[in-house]
């Protein structure tokens, strides 16, 4: 049969790109970090009462964090059957790559996510008082970080990304 052909899959390239492994194929679905993008998350309370919301339905922060985790264990394990040398955690991770690649290219979400970023390296850390979200940056663009602030940020992180549900 001349002429005819057979079908045989199609590609799509839409949306492609060269990413880290942590913003790609072992980052965290979309629906599970939304508590982490505040601009864009509509969790209230009363969604636990059965509350209609304006918006769409939220899970509540704990049970995306619960559900993070139950996540992270499934891809621990294929990590560990694939990959055995692997000891990064890059689903983990991927919560605030993934946001922090946000803020970059989204506006209207920056200074939300940043906001949440600084505000959960305070309370991990154990500060008494939040950081100054404000001054950070400008501190970066001036080139006149406090090494003490810089060692608080660094510490954040770390804690950040070792805590289960993240």
């Amino acid at each position: 049969m001349s002429g005819e052909g057979e079908l045989l899959g199609i590609i799509d390239w839409d949306g492609v790109a060269a990413v880290p492994r942590s913003l790609g194929n072992e980052r965290y679905p979309g629906w599970l970090t939304r508590d982490w993008d505040p601009a864009m998350y509509g969790y209230a309370v009363s969604m636990e009462q059965s509350v209609e919301p304006e918006g769409v339905w939220e899970d509540s922060p704990e049970d995306l964090a619960f559900y993070r985790g139950v996540y992270d264990d499934i891809m621990a394990r294929h990590r560990a059957d694939q990959m055995p040398e692997s000891t990064v955690n890059l689903s983990r991770m991927s919560l605030i790559t993934e946001n922090l690649e946000i803020a970059t290219r989204d506006p209207p979400c920056r200074n939300e996510i940043l906001r949440k970023v600084v505000r959960e390296i305070s309370q991990v850390v154990g500060l008494a008082e939040e950081m100054d979200f404000f001054g950070l940056p400008r501190s970066f663009a001036e080139d006149a970080v406090d090494n003490t602030e810089l060692e608080k940020l660094r510490k954040g992180f770390e804690a950040l990304l070792s805590m289960k549900g993240l």
